[in-house]
């Protein structure tokens, strides 16, 4: 295999970007905790995340994968920490099979429910192997019907193999994802904890300033000379309006400008950069207007997170209405958020 040039690895570098913040900080230290903790107990501690589309749930996952890195070149891999996307794993069946496809068993679909939730715990628990913790993505992947004895049955295929596995799980899905545990009380059991990511709101001086923060710390990680994300206010406003405080949205689109600008050999990332990575990266549905393109901030109305999306039971559902509510969010001018500069800025 070839080395990799300094390019590829200074590109790779800035795709690596992840900053974190009081919440993410708060989930990263309880997963060391999980993973600390659980060898010296009977049963492994479980964490669930929430947080709605965009907010990092999966760079998280990711990220600690990246910390307890696998490998392949043996007869048998080395899988320390699994990460795992879930997507249709509504049944048991599925869910086992998956687990077993992402750890390299080749006859992952072969096989009843039973046995493939069996070989899925032996694998896990397998010393050769020696997992310590799966990172379960898209956990709301697993409900896809309103038929609760599915949830309950899928819910207790996953409570299975945490039980005879051993290993901790980390489950990371949309908010209403805790109907999964709600649904199965031995489950709940074993996941004692649950953290929510909310979205930022910088109408809110503690958050605005949190929000800068986390620039200036991009800023100082990009391999530029000059600090471009964090330098005024305006600047500051046009990346919340790009990504309305969704954190994973923000990170991706300034690895895409971070990218183009490297790869141009510029000392610092530009409006255009951000532009072209605003084409690319960004969400129409929260911001019409591309906001790197506006050269006046007060024309841009933001969307900004009110209530995150929900599972609905029976008596709260109207007539002919959808098992999950999506998202609300509020419209508001970036003309309500006041600079720095200014002594009285909106309270929550």
């Amino acid at each position: 295999m070839s080395k990799k040039t300094v390019i590829e690895q200074d590109k790779e570098y800035i795709l690596d970007l992840f900053i974190t913040y009081p919440p993410i900080d708060e989930i990263i230290s309880y997963i060391e905790k999980c993973l600390l903790d659980s060898k010296d107990r009977n049963q492994p501690l479980c964490l669930l995340i929430t947080g709605d589309t965009g907010s990092g749930k999966s760079e998280i996952g990711k990220q600690c994968a990246k910390l307890f890195p696998r490998n392949d070149e043996g007869i048998i891999s080395k899988v320390p920490f699994l990460y795992s996307q879930v997507f249709g794993s509504s049944k048991p069946k599925d869910l086992s099979s998956k687990l077993l496809h992402d750890l390299g068993d080749p006859a992952y679909n072969r096989g009843t429910d039973k046995d493939l939730r069996q070989r899925a715990i032996d694998m896990l628990s397998d010393e050769n192997i020696g997992n310590k913790g799966v990172y379960l993505d898209e956990f709301h992947s697993l409900i896809d019907t309103d038929n609760q004895s599915v949830i309950f049955s899928t819910g207790e295929a996953l409570k299975d193999i945490i039980i005879g596995s051993k290993s901790t799980f980390i489950a990371a899905g949309m908010p209403w994802s805790t109907v999964i545990i709600e649904t199965n009380r031995q489950l709940a059991r074993r996941f004692k904890k649950i953290i929510n990511i909310p979205f930022i709101d910088i109408r809110n001086k503690d958050e605005y300033d949190i929000f800068t923060d986390i620039l200036k710390n991009c800023d100082e990680y990009l391999p530029f000379k000059k600090n471009f994300l964090s330098a005024n206010h305006d600047i500051i406003i046009k990346m919340f309006a790009c990504c309305a405080g969704r954190t994973g949205d923000l990170f991706d689109i300034i690895k895409w400008a971070a990218i183009e600008a490297f790869s141009n050999n510029q000392k610092s990332i530009t409006l255009e950069n951000l532009a072209s990575a605003f084409d690319v990266e960004g969400d129409s549905f929260l911001i019409s207007d591309n906001p790197f393109t506006t050269s006046n901030n007060n024309n841009l109305k933001i969307k900004i997170l009110t209530e995150q999306s929900k599972w609905l039971k029976e008596e709260e559902r109207i007539r002919g209405e959808k098992r999950i509510r999506d998202a609300i969010f509020e419209n508001f001018s970036a003309a309500e958020i006041l600079s720095p500069s200014k002594k009285t800025r909106k309270k929550k």
